[in-house]
């Protein structure tokens, strides 16, 4: 299918808005679905960084230094 000119190519002889939302929403699905799961990779990967702190595995309100000096070290 050719076309005369690029208005003729976005006008698609009248079908041209269905084609191109299509297209719009294609585009956005696919664009979420490599954004989302990288950003959830991303948020998972530091949450793993925040739990090897070893601050974080002591007792609330147990500072670190309290934890090494009540098991001798």
């Amino acid at each position: 299918m050719y076309f005369d000119s690029l208005q003729a190519a976005l006008a698609m002889e009248g079908h041209g808005i269905y084609v191109w939302t299509v297209v719009a929403v294609s585009a956005v699905i696919c664009v979420g679905l490599l954004v989302l799961p990288a950003r959830s990779a991303r948020r998972f990967i530091a949450e793993l960084r925040v739990d090897d702190v070893p601050e974080a595995r002591a007792a609330p309100g147990v500072r670190i230094e309290e934890v090494n000096n009540a098991s001798g070290s």
